[in-house]
């Protein structure tokens, strides 16, 4: 699926995201919710996982196409949404997650 550069700029593989539908229709293959990404090589695309293992596991973009959730059977609105927080940036100066 095609997001907003904003989103894609920051997220890794096996991040989770929240997902909202905005008061339309959820996709039939996921509700809203924690999910989780695939970034692909190609700009702005991701591929949406039920678990960080399984969007950690594709080696390639055409692999993650093939396994990832349906985004887009029963969905309908057009002001579904997914949210990213960064939780490394709450860390203290000295925790194992930070830069």
């Amino acid at each position: 699926m095609i997001v907003a550069a904003a989103l894609y700029d920051i997220v890794r593989i096996g991040d989770p995201v929240t997902y909202a539908n905005g008061g339309g229709t959820s996709p039939t293959a996921f509700s809203a919710g924690t999910v989780y990404v695939y970034k692909h090589a190609t700009a702005n695309t991701l591929s949406i996982f039920s678990t960080e293992a399984a969007a950690s596991a594709p080696t390639t973009d055409s692999a993650a196409i093939s396994a990832a959730l349906d985004a887009t059977t029963g969905a309908v609105g057009a002001a579904h949404t997914f949210i990213y927080f960064n939780y490394d940036i709450h860390c203290e100066s000295s925790c194992v997650c930070c830069p």
